[in-house]
């Protein structure tokens, strides 16, 4: 994971939207929790329903945030996205909707995921209306 924790700080986001920043971050997690299904499994209930509350977890995961955060930034300077924080917090409960399909059955290849994934983090950003 450390891997792929220094690709996405190398990745130079200047140049790519925030959805595809978004599904490159969020494939990068899904495919290492997703590789053998066992671990992933395991991996994802202490992340998620913790048994105690882990500070060096919480450490780690503020790496995650702030790269995020770093992204949502960059998006709000150059007019992508409004100033409003409240797509930020979306990131994370679609990931792991994602997860909980591909778990069930419900997504087949990493490609359906990651396409699933683009679809509703335009849907995030853009809304559904018509």
């Amino acid at each position: 994971m450390d891997c792929a924790f220094k690709q996405l700080q190398s990745d130079d986001g200047e140049e790519k939207s925030l959805i595809d920043l978004r599904v490159d971050f969020f494939m990068i997690k899904f495919t290492f929790v997703t590789r053998n299904r066992e671990f992933g499994r395991q991996m994802l209930r202490e992340m998620v329903f913790p048994r105690e509350i882990n500070e060096k977890a919480k450490v780690h995961d503020q790496r995650y945030f702030d790269i995020l955060e770093g992204y949502f930034k960059t998006a709000q300077e150059r007019g992508e996205i409004s100033t409003e924080p409240e797509i930020f917090y979306l990131s994370v409960p679609i990931y792991l909707g994602l997860l909980a399909g591909w778990y069930t059955g419900y997504l087949g290849s990493l490609a359906e995921a990651e396409e699933g994934m683009r679809t509703l983090f335009n849907q995030a950003i853009g809304g559904i209306a018509k």
